[in-house]
């Protein structure tokens, strides 16, 4: 899974964009489903504010990519922090 954050803010510094932040390898035969979690901790959402020299949750919208490899968007899935 990976997740994209497409703000460039000043007083922060950009921390990710586009990076792998949970793995699971599975094999779904074809024609099947299957039901699988993944968890993304705070922690991989926070940036670093430049001038308050601590880290901050920032509002706005992000963007979870899941497929083989990065380039590979099978399923996007967008939330908002607000």
């Amino acid at each position: 899974m990976f997740l994209q954050d497409f703000k460039l803010i000043d007083n922060f510094l950009k921390i990710f964009q586009g990076t792998l932040i949970a793995f699971k390898r599975i094999n779904i035969p074809s024609q099947k489903q299957k039901i699988v979690t993944l968890s993304i901790p705070v922690e991989d959402l926070q940036k670093w504010n430049l001038k308050k020299h601590q880290w901050e949750i920032i509002k706005g919208e992000y963007h979870v990519l899941i497929g083989s490899h990065s380039r590979d968007k099978k399923l996007v899935y967008s939330f908002k922090i607000k």
